[in-house]
């Protein structure tokens, strides 16, 4: 088209411009074939002893690397799809429910809050730790309130998505600033354990405490050698730290699982693309801590920096649970069987989502003397759809019929304690804090 055509004035220019310009390429193609001649001539060999020096050094997570490498050819065939919630809330008409669901009460402002046997722990700016009693009242079969004692405060005394701490018989263990702390449930002064803890991070317990057992948590750290990556570590009473992620690995999720008379550290490195699931056994000892060799017992897709990890297990199975995407259109809550030896063909049981969420709450627990999972996920596949809260017990099968503890425009923390005869529910949704107490019926 002529509107489009250069005018006359410009192409007369070009054309008085073409010598020179012709002349410069001539220029720069002798310089490029000097260079090119250069470079064609022959080099002499490196002696043998000059080549051996010069070798790049092994990477200090070559053995990680190499495991994981191994089992990203894993077949895709031995991934499963879980039972939706739709599927299992039906049921069979008639069947008894394995608890009672008391009534959702309002404990406070929104911030760093976890269940207790004792009623919701929450974590203040300044004073730290604050106590909402449960009340152990007794009940029949039908909902009540849920005994637990609001807490008087103003929303400014917390940091409203912060992560709750962990709890472990009468204290709470969590990360105050740069330091990992430990303070008791009734108050009192904070006590520092380690002073290389990256802020904001979660403290993991075991849900399967001991009462013989020295006290246990794992928790984030900052690398010593680089203060832009993370890793996971373990404080054990009496013993100290020790260092949980291998050399040259990092951490952005930790979880302690007891299984059988031992414990298991699961923790996950992040990563786009492919995020390590690795686990750790541990035994404890009178006077030491003693670590397994690190295994790979999954690796999933992408990582977001908030993903979590948690463990659970029966008299002989140990399972971790992983929110995260499945792939670039699907995202769910994945089962995995953590066993003693990586097994690049090992199941993978997807709970699917009906869409992506950033956080992914989720924990784990034993309640009414059944394993269970409580996880929050979108109720629809439209953006920014409402949320749903559900707990569904944990068998080797698969997951069990669900409850459906609440709904929210979005949940950014919750948390499960198990007591005899029930169990605490405690969420962060809406800019507040809630709990519901769970009866065993049998």
């Amino acid at each position: 088209m002529l509107g489009n055509r250069p005018p006359i004035q410009a192409l007369n220019r070009t054309s008085n411009s073409g010598r020179n310009g012709f002349a410069i390429l001539l220029l720069a193609a002798a310089a490029l074939g000097y260079v090119a001649s250069c470079q064609s001539q022959p080099h002499k060999a490196k002696p043998k002893a000059e080549l051996s020096a010069s070798a790049t050094p092994p990477r200090a997570d070559a053995p990680a690397r190499n495991k994981i490498e191994a089992l990203l050819k894993r077949d895709e065939k031995s991934e499963r799809d879980e039972a939706p919630e739709a599927a299992t809330d039906s049921g069979k008409k008639g069947t008894k429910k394995p608890w009672v669901i008391d009534n959702l009460v309002d404990v406070g402002p929104a911030g760093p809050a976890a269940a207790s046997p004792r009623g919701v722990v929450i974590v203040s700016r300044e004073s730290g730790v604050r106590l909402a009693a449960l009340a152990r009242t007794q009940a029949g079969n039908a909902p009540v309130p849920t005994p637990v004692t609001a807490i008087d405060a103003e929303p400014k005394e917390f940091v409203s998505r912060a992560r709750g701490p962990a709890i472990v018989g009468n204290e709470a263990y969590f990360v105050d600033g740069t330091n990992l702390v430990r303070q008791g449930l009734d108050g009192g002064p904070k006590v520092v354990l380690a002073a290389d803890a990256r802020p904001y991070t979660q403290v993991a317990s075991s849900s399967q405490s001991s009462a013989d057992a020295p006290a246990m948590v794992a928790y984030i750290a900052v690398a010593p050698t680089d203060t832009q990556s993370m890793i996971a570590r373990l404080w054990v009473q009496g013993q100290g730290c020790k260092t949980l992620s291998p050399e040259g690995t990092t951490a952005n999720a930790v979880a302690l699982a007891r299984q059988g008379s031992g414990w298991v550290a699961l923790s996950l490195e992040g990563r786009t693309g492919m995020s390590p699931l690795h686990a750790r056994k541990i035994e404890l000892t009178a006077t030491s801590v003693n670590l397994g060799p690190d295994n790979i017992a999954w690796v999933a897709g992408s990582a977001q920096p908030m993903t979590l990890v948690r463990g659970i297990s029966d008299a002989t199975d140990l399972w971790a649970f992983v929110p995260i995407e499945r792939d670039i259109s699907r995202f769910g809550l994945a089962r995995v069987r953590v066993s003693d030896t990586p097994n690049r063909n090992q199941e993978v049981h997807w709970r699917n989502y009906p869409n992506g969420m950033e956080p992914a709450p989720m924990t784990t627990g034993h309640v009414c003397g059944q394993p269970v999972v409580l996880y929050a996920r979108p109720s629809a596949a439209t953006p920014h759809a409402p949320q749903e809260l559900h707990l569904a017990p944990v068998f080797e099968s698969g997951l069990g019929t669900t409850t459906l503890i609440g709904a929210s425009r979005a949940f950014s923390d919750v948390s499960l304690a198990a007591f005899d005869g029930g169990a605490l529910i405690v969420y962060v949704a809406d800019h507040r804090t809630w709990a519901r107490r769970l009866r065993c019926t049998r």
